[in-house]
Parts: structure tokens; sequence; C-alpha cells
């Protein structure tokens, strides 16, 4: 590690990047603010000038696609680095990667199956493996907690990161990150920060959550420089934590598509639930779909349909055409649950957190939703709710052999 690297670097940021670049297996783990990219992108450039060859890969597409802006580097889906073909992984035990470093980032997001096939298609002989992720984060929509579990083991070596970075330190959305995880709901400090707002809802209010919303979208156009309305969509996020009642994504995304698109146009393109999408719609892929490489998660903006016969929706600049049945695999997304977030940023962020959400509300998913966002995020709700989250640390406890099996391997001598 050269001295300019070191200088740039904290103590745990040097331990994370030596960890990366003569370890075997690991952990990075960190909120907001505290450089996991910074380790990530520093790790990388030292393996670069040794020679070795390095696998950057994320759970999701939008993860990806981060990941490598982040690192100028190409980095995929892990089903896409393991050439998921016909239902199976090419890559696998018998045919492990060719790479002497894999690095998954968004590690939390793993689920148990994913991350089996991703070890197993690593050769422990001659490929090292780091897990980069936030591990007080949701767990995966998935079975298992895999993330969590291999810290726990106290088998995989693991590096926390905690130190929030002097650029991160002026973002009152890093800094009350780490005050939810701790409870401390007093010190949020709510309404004081532009970066970090609070507005009240009452519970049956989807009418005043619509005119939020709408003035967001103005105010995102002054931070972000956007001017077309599907650019301001793309640069800010709606999330709720359920999706039925007054102050759901259903009825949510029904209002604000009746907002923005001025009423009810005429044509679209119907989906099986009834669901009509029109030009200008912001919509989500909810499954996997390697015939249009598209992944779950991912968003898109509709841009027309063929005769009726095939709808196009771009994503990220490119223009991807729609079969009646992929389009199956569409929803709006105006608004989306916080769990659906898992693994994407957006600009703005607004957050519904209502007490009407009753048990749906706990600290890991409020901290969830807000590490969201890159320069402002609106909690909206009411302080009932968001108090009532915040003391809520009630973990997903989830019934998996994993922690079992990492121990009994390093007994083993594994």
């Amino acid at each position: 590690m050269t001295a300019r690297m070191v200088m740039e670097l904290d103590p745990k940021q040097e331990e994370a990047v030596q960890l990366i670049v003569s370890g075997r297996i690991g952990v990075i783990t960190g909120g907001p603010g505290t450089g996991k990219t910074t380790c990530l992108k520093t790790a990388l450039d030292i393996l670069r000038a040794d020679g070795k060859v390095v696998a950057l890969m994320a759970p999701t597409g939008k993860a990806a696609r981060r990941m490598q802006e982040a690192c100028n580097y190409p980095a995929s889906t892990v089903h896409r680095a393991l050439a998921w073909m016909d239902g199976v992984f090419t890559y696998g035990r018998s045919c492990p990667l060719e790479a002497d470093v894999v690095i998954c980032d968004e590690a939390s997001m793993l689920d148990t199956e994913l991350a089996a096939s991703l070890f197993n298609a690593v050769d422990e002989r001659r490929t090292s493996i780091f897990l980069v992720g936030d591990v007080n984060q949701l767990p995966s929509v998935g079975p298992g907690l895999v993330l969590g579990e291999l810290i726990e083991s106290g088998e995989v070596s693991t590096v926390w990161l905690e130190t929030l970075h002097r650029s991160a330190q002026a973002s009152w959305m890093n800094r009350n990150a780490p005050r939810i995880l701790d409870g401390d709901f007093d010190a949020l400090e709510l309404g004081t920060a532009e970066d970090f707002a609070f507005v009240r809802l009452g519970p049956s209010d989807p009418s005043s959550l619509v005119q939020l919303i709408e003035d967001e979208v103005n105010r995102t156009m002054e931070i972000t420089g956007a001017r077309e309305l599907h650019h301001v969509l793309e640069q800010m996020q709606v999330l709720i934590p359920q999706k039925r009642g007054p102050l759901g994504v259903n009825l949510a995304n029904a209002r604000l598509q009746e907002a923005f698109q001025g009423g009810t146009p005429d044509g679209g393109w119907k989906l099986p639930d009834d669901t009509m999408l029109f030009d200008g719609d912001k919509v989500m892929q909810t499954k996997n779909d390697y015939n249009l490489g598209l992944m779950n998660g991912e968003q898109g903006i509709v841009a027309g349909t063929h005769g009726g016969k095939q709808l196009v929706v771009d994503v990220d600049g490119d223009s991807y055409v729609y079969s009646r049945e992929q389009s199956w695999n569409l929803q709006l997304s105006y608004a989306t649950t916080i769990h659906k977030s898992q693994g994407s940023e957006w600009p703005v962020v607004l957050v519904v957190c209502h007490s009407s959400h009753g048990r749906m509300l706990s600290r890991e998913l409020i901290y969830t939703a807000v590490t969201r966002a890159k320069k402002r995020v609106v909690i909206a709700g009411d302080e009932e709710g968001l108090a009532r989250a915040v003391a809520n640390d009630r973990v997903q406890e989830r019934q998996t052999g994993l922690l079992q099996a990492v121990c009994e391997a390093a007994a083993g001598g594994y």
C-alpha cells in the first residue's frame, strides 16, 4: 500500500483494504459515509497493479451498475457473473470462476441459495472472496441471514467501518442514520435540516401524500437540475412499509399515476391485475428476465407500445421491448415497498412512516429506507409512528443452518 493511499484512509479502512488485498475470505461492513466504496476502489487499484483478475458483482443490476460507476471497472449481477442459463448456473463446483479475487457488494441482499451458488463457484485454492455491505439493513427478501450469520460466526475475518468521514459529516442523512440504529429518537432534530425533513400526515390522507410528492418533484428539479418529468421521477423515490391501506404502496401508485398523467389517458397497456400502464409511467421489474437482461428491482419509464403487442420501457437510457407475457413482471413504481428498495439509491427519497403501519415499523426498516437517499430524505407520517419504528429493535429471526455450518467448517480446518 502506498504512502499516499495510507494517508487517505483511516485505520479501519487500511485494515479493510489489507484484508481484500492479502486475505482469503472476509466481510467489510459499515453504514453510509463510512468509506466502503473508498476501500473497494483502493483495494481494486492495488490488485490490478499486481496483475490480479478481479470479478466485481452485486445481487441486483442497479447495485452492479453503481459499483461499476464508483470503481470505474466492470461489474455485473451475481447471476450474470455465474452465467445463468436455462435455470442453472454455468459456473459452479466443477467449473469455478476464473478470477483471483471475487468481491460482492450489497451482500446484505444475498439469500442463502444465491450465496451458496456464489461460494460453490469459487475455488478456494486459487480465488479469494469478500462480501461488502451494511449488516444493519433489512435482510434479504429470500430466505437466510447470510451476511449477519457469517459475521456472527466469528470464523470469517470482518472489518467494521464506523468512522463518519468529513465529506459525510455535513449530511444529516448520514448523521441521523446511526442515531436511528442507536434508537435515539430525540437526537433526530426533525424538521431542522434541509436534507433531512419531516412532514406530518393524517392517518388516512393519501391526497396530502400526493400533494407532498408533487411538491418534492418541484424541489427535486431544483436539486438535480432535471426538467423533464420522467427525468425527475428517475431521481426520486417514494418508499412505504406496506402495500395495502390508505397510506400503502398500491393506493399511492394509483393516485400518483392519476396525478402525473393528468387523469386517465386513452389506450394504454393492461396488466393481468387490471393495472393500466401509459406513456411516462414509472415501472419496476419484479422478476429476473435474462432474455431481456433486466433484473428484479430495476426501474424504467414506459415509452410506448407497438400496436398493443409490445411494450417499450426505457431503463437508464436503453430501450427494452416487452412481449405481453414479459410485461406481467412489471408493476407501477412511483412508490414501492422499502424491502424492494434494497440495493438501490436515489438522490431524493420520501419515506412514509406512520403509526397506522403498526407492526410493520422497525428500526432496521426505517434505517434501510433513510440510507437509500444520496442528497435528501423526507419522512412523511407522524411522530408516534417514527418513534415506534426507532424504538423497535426487533430483528427478523430466521431459522437457518448457515451459522452452524460455518462453525463446523472452521472446526474442520476449512
